[in-house]
């Protein structure tokens, strides 16, 4: 793992069938390995041909291999000159860096990157979508221009709209955009729910006016709280904390006893930690 401290040219590689994905990262190799693995365990790669194979064969039968070590200025040149020579087939695109920056390609991927800069004539600005984050509400456009607007990869946007996945850097597609469409009165709801997804939801209880019903990080989240505060009240080695009492996993639909202020009560005034046997 030596050499994957370094910079230069890197080639993901299928031992089951010799397929691969050359890429080239101007941090260091390691970092770039975990990076692509995560992804890939999650099912959330970018790259749909790479994760398609992985999800088939398997982790067991990838393998990362560092192809050239090289200086930074250099590892576009270096990396095109790979993809030309090797024909790596998990490259959606053949070419360097992706169309970034200060790389002069050659004449024959000239045309991949004009394509990809067509204006409104890209495929990409054809139909308009609904996207919504609850931080920044909503955006009305087409996939292209969101994709730039918002620095999200146009493989993630594309993804999201055929609803591949969820969400992605918290924003997510309500659907497509036409005269018609009507913004939804419930649409927080609807993006708690998909940002939550997979994840318990618990109940908290401070008073009548203060009560919390949902996951752990919206609730220290939206009373500032740090987790070490509340950890043991969630896991039941504590009674309370923070003057906060939880009643355990629920639904959204958990509706509180009717005795809750006197268990409130009750807890609070033993306030220490539960013994087990």
């Amino acid at each position: 793992m030596s050499n994957k401290l370094k910079i230069g040219i890197y080639q993901i590689k299928n031992i089951k069938n010799n397929k691969f994905y050359i890429g080239s990262t101007s941090g260091m190799f390691m970092t770039r390995y975990y990076s692509h693995r995560t992804k890939l365990r999650y099912n959330r790669h970018e790259n749909d041909h790479l994760q398609n194979a992985w999800n088939k064969y398997g982790e067991e039968n990838f393998k990362f291999v560092v192809l050239e070590q090289c200086d930074v200025d250099k590892r576009f040149e270096r990396e095109q000159h790979y993809i030309d020579t090797l024909n790596p087939e998990y490259n959606i695109l053949k070419f360097a860096g992706g169309g970034i920056k200060g790389y002069k390609h050659k004449s024959k991927t000239k045309k991949l990157l004009s394509d990809l800069q067509l204006g409104d004539k890209h495929w990409g600005h054809k139909g308009k979508f609904i996207f919504y984050n609850q931080g920044e509400r909503y955006f009305i456009g087409d996939m292209k221009t969101f994709s730039l607007e918002k620095n999200i990869l146009y493989s993630a946007v594309t993804k999201l709209v055929n609803n591949k996945i969820k969400s992605y850097k918290k924003w997510i597609c309500v659907g497509k955009y036409d005269n018609n469409s009507k913004l939804s009165v419930n649409i927080d709801e609807k993006y708690r729910k998909i940002l939550n997804r997979g994840c318990d939801y618990y109940a908290f209880y401070k008073n009548v006016n203060e009560y919390f019903i949902g996951t752990v990080g919206e609730f220290l989240k939206k009373y500032e709280l740090k987790r070490s505060n509340i950890k043991g009240i969630v896991n039941g080695k504590r009674l309370s904390a923070s003057k906060w009492i939880c009643m355990g996993k629920c639904d959204e639909k958990y509706i509180f006893p009717t005795n809750i202020k006197n268990i409130y009560d009750e807890r609070i005034s033993k306030n220490k930690r539960l013994t087990t046997k």
